[in-house]
């Protein structure tokens, strides 16, 4: 039998937990959207030149176990984080036209067997302006976060890299 494409499963989770295990969530459905992020709040936060994430509903992202600190990044981001180890866990977005709770797909226990290598892996960079270097691949990349609203198929409106700041 064919398997099933997990990011088109609703009823798919993902488990996943900080550091020192102190916190556990999960999240539940199809992603909204599996970016890239090349924001310095991002770099910094995740200490690489870039930060993969998987963005949710924000009521899709669930916490099983533990406490969590928080604080706001910017006035679009809210970052929450193990009251114990201090590691990252979830961000809950303040955009009112575009909720979400995303986490860095470093949190993520995956069995990668069972659900796939690829089940959550990056289909665009944001923030790519801010980048530290050049990214030689196929996925879109956004000047900043999303140039246009998430369509309800998780596809994108892609600025050309030659058009000016605010140009689709």
């Amino acid at each position: 039998s064919k398997k099933r494409r997990l990011e088109e499963d609703k009823d798919a989770f993902y488990d996943c937990e900080c550091l020192c295990g102190a916190v556990q969530f999960r999240a539940t459905g199809v992603p909204q959207f599996r970016c890239l992020c090349h924001c310095t709040i991002c770099r910094r936060a995740g200490g690489g030149e870039a930060t993969a994430f998987a963005g949710f509903a924000p009521d899709a992202v669930v916490v099983m176990k533990g406490e969590l600190d928080a604080h706001l990044s910017s006035k679009n981001m809210r970052r929450h984080r193990c009251k114990v180890c201090g590691s990252p866990a979830f961000n809950d977005s303040l955009l009112p036209e575009q909720p979400f709770r995303d986490f860095p797909l470093g949190v993520l226990k995956l069995n990668a067997a069972a659900v796939g290598r690829d089940a959550l892996a990056p289909t665009v960079h944001i923030n790519y302006e801010m980048r530290t270097r050049d990214y030689c691949d196929e996925l879109p990349k956004f000047r900043g976060m999303f140039e246009a609203p998430l369509n309800a198929d998780g596809s994108h409106v892609v600025a050309p890299d030659n058009a000016a700041p605010g140009e689709p």
